[in-house]
């Protein structure tokens, strides 16, 4: 076969596809928009399984918050009921005797000591023979109740003290001499006011408070013993009780047991 007869059979077979592509364009009309969207919905993908509920609480939506015009003052917030408050309990009035003495009275103890006091104030004794330590306490007061804890100052007060010093306690050694009772018992004294202070003792809350006190320790019946006063404001009346304690104190008598 030659080069001339190839190219002219290629030729024919061109033309042949050509016009038969050309009539079928004729006998097909083009699909409408419609058409196509339903002949490509024929073709999504298969679901594999079953599909994934949605358990996701449903969510009211929140409502607007209410209007509130521009300077409107807070609202004052409920805190509940107001705790009840405590009653306040007003500090004790104290009306102490008044320095005068009118009369005295003799005291005779189960401790073995006797002395006068005056009338009208108080006295207190405590012994007990068998304690390991302090075995005599006794007190003399001008005030006509017991003193609270919370009581500090009793105007016009006055507080005696008289008590046998314990092995342990730290007193001091020597000091003025004073003699003690109607028995000139060997001791010595120390008088103490909020401006002169005990050198050791300081703040000791007795020295805030009182114009003025006096400790006297002396010796009887082979122990050592001690008697202190306590004197509270106003001065006049702590000055004329001093008397009254040295008074108390010459008075002293002492029967050993």
């Amino acid at each position: 076969m030659s080069k001339t007869t190839i190219v002219a059979a290629i030729a024919v077979l061109f033309v042949a596809l050509v016009s038969f592509a050309f009539f079928s364009a004729l006998s097909n009309p083009p699909a409408s928009a419609p058409a196509l969207a339903a002949a490509t919905a024929t073709f999504a993908y298969p679901t594999i399984g079953f599909p994934t509920p949605d358990f996701r609480p449903t969510v009211p939506p929140l409502p607007p918050p209410p209007f509130t015009p521009p300077g409107t003052p807070l609202p004052t917030p409920d805190l509940g009921p107001s705790p009840t408050p405590r009653p306040i309990v007003p500090s004790p009035v104290w009306t102490p005797i008044p320095a005068v003495v009118t009369g005295w009275t003799t005291f005779t103890g189960t401790s073995g000591f006797s002395f006068i006091y005056p009338t009208g104030w108080f006295v207190f004794e405590e012994y007990d023979p068998n304690a390991q330590l302090q075995k005599v306490n006794i007190q003399i007061i001008n005030w006509r109740d017991s003193l609270p804890p919370d009581t500090t100052i009793i105007p016009g007060g006055i507080s005696i003290h008289l008590l046998d010093i314990v092995p342990q306690a730290q007193i001091p050694k020597t000091g003025p001499s004073f003699t003690v009772g109607l028995q000139k018992l060997p001791g010595y004294q120390f008088v103490y006011t909020r401006e002169n202070p005990p050198p050791t003792r300081p703040y000791e809350p007795q020295f805030w408070f009182v114009e003025k006190a006096i400790q006297i320790f002396f010796t009887a019946g082979n122990k050592q013993w001690g008697i202190s006063a306590s004197f509270y404001p106003p001065k006049q009346n702590a000055d004329q009780f001093v008397q009254v304690f040295y008074q108390v104190v010459g008075s002293l008598n002492y029967e050993s047991k």
